[in-house]
Formats: structure tokens, C-alpha cells, sequence
């Protein structure tokens, strides 16, 4: 489970809004049709999985009581080292909304090199390729999709550390699992030409930093969720029901 969807005061949220609400990331008819998909495949489904605590998926139980919500421990990374063939700055990959558009302009503005390979709304980039940028990149980019976006890309933060690198989150307040491994402005205010110079400066520090504080979180959730004893339980007694 990746969509954010939320039931609160008996009203279903997506992505943190009403579903009469709509922007440029997705369409009101999209997220109605998501959610109606999600009621229609319910009675097959037989559980929820997401990585770690993100989508938080708050009193989704009482919307769909039948399905339980299983939280997949992270994954543990080697740590990378990377230091050369840096052409970026940073690195962008994602849809290229208005909101983040607004937001890469004002770093390029300040003249900085950034690279966002979504250059198409509609254009996804192989794993490979992917992987590719981020290792030719200092610093990788999460930026909200909209400007009251509440959370980190979960899989973001994870595939930069993967590949040596540190993420910065710009207008994110997100106090997630791993939100102590990512460097959060709290405001667009806060990212300026100093504090970006200084990202750039110290880079792979930063990193190794952050690696260290995503393994420590890693290994403390995996601990306190005990998920493969709890999906191996349910799974054991769905089959002997089954028999």
C-alpha cells in the first residue's frame, strides 16, 4: 500500500484532502476512482502491506475492518562509497508539478546545477537509469508534490542511501520513522544559497551521517513491529481455515 488514504470523521481523505479536492498531481475523478478500485477489491483482499509507517493509513481499519495493515520492516543497505563522475549538484526525479517546478527554478536561480530527468508528466525512468543519476549527483531532492504535502517519500530516502547519497526535503515537516536521515526544511524560507553551498560542501559527511541514523532506525523498527511473525501467523491460520 503507497497511496496515502486516511478515514477520519467518517469521511474518506486521499492524500490528506477531501476527495473533492484536486491539483496538478492528480485529478479528483483519479483519486475517486482509486478509492472505489480499493472498495471493489476489498473482498479479495486479504491484508495491507506498506513499507515501515508510511502510509500512516489512519482508522483505515474501521473503513475496511476486515483487512489488517502489515508494516514491512526497511531494508538494510551497505554502506556506499561514491565519490566520483559528480556532474550534479542535485537531483530531482519525479512528476514535475507546478509546485516543484516553482521550487527547482528557485535553486537553479541561485546557480546551482539540478537535474530532473521527468521532464514529461508521463515519463518513468528504468531502475538502472535511475540508480545512474543519483550516483552522478551530490544531493538528492525530495520535494512535496503540492505545497501542503505532509510526508517523505519513503522509497526516495532509500534508494539515495543506497546509492551514496543524502537526501535533502525542502517544506517538509515530516516526523516519520526515517525522518531523522533525511535534512528537512521546515520552511521554503529556509534553503538558501548559504545552506545549499553547505549541503554541497559536505555531501558524502552528511551521508555517512545519515546511513548511520537510517540503519539504527531500521533496526529499532524492525524490532518493535515483529512483521514477518505476525504475516506468517495470519497466513498460517487463513490456510488452516482453508483446509
Amino acid at each position: 500500500m503507497t497511496e496515502h488514504v486516511d478515514f477520519i470523521k467518517n469521511s474518506v481523505y486521499f492524500h490528506g484532502k477531501n476527495l473533492t479536492d484536486s491539483s496538478d498531481y492528480m485529478a479528483q475523478t483519479t483519486k475517486i476512482q482509486r478509492v472505489l478500485g480499493l472498495i471493489e477489491c476489498s473482498k479479495f483482499i486479504n491484508s495491507l502491506v506498506s513499507l515501515g509507517d508510511l502510509p500512516t493509513l489512519n482508522n483505515l481499519s474501521t473503513f475496511l475492518p476486515s483487512i489488517p495493515i502489515y508494516r514491512l520492516p526497511f531494508p538494510s543497505i551497505k554502506f556506499f562509497l561514491n565519490e566520483s563522475g559528480l556532474r550534479n549538484d542535485f537531483l530531482f526525479i519525479g512528476a514535475l508539478t507546478t509546485y516543484r517546478k516553482e521550487l527547482i527554478k528557485g535553486i537553479c536561480g541561485f546557480g546551482f546545477n539540478v537535474c530532473f530527468p521527468n521532464f514529461k508528466r508521463n515519463f518513468f525512468i528504468s531502475r538502472k537509469l535511475r540508480n545512474h543519476y543519483v550516483s552522478s549527483s551530490k544531493v538528492v531532492l525530495n520535494i512535496p508534490q503540492v505545497k501542503d504535502w505532509f510526508w517523505l517519500s519513503t522509497m526516495r530516502v532509500i534508494v539515495s542511501l543506497a546509492n551514496g547519497k543524502p537526501t535533502l526535503s525542502i517544506n517538509s515537516q515530516d516526523f516519520s520513522e526515517i525522518h531523522n536521515c533525511v535534512y528537512q526544511t521546515k520552511s521554503v524560507f529556509l534553503f538558501d544559497k548559504r545552506n545549499l553551498l553547505f549541503l554541497l560542501k559536505n555531501w558524502f559527511f552528511l551521508y555517512k551521517k545519515a546511513y548511520l541514523w537510517y540503519m539504527n532506525s531500521a533496526a529499532l523498527f524492525r524490532r518493535r513491529t515483529s512483521f514477518f511473525e505476525k504475516f506468517l501467523i495470519k497466513w498460517f491460520r487463513d490456510e488452516l481455515i482453508n483446509l
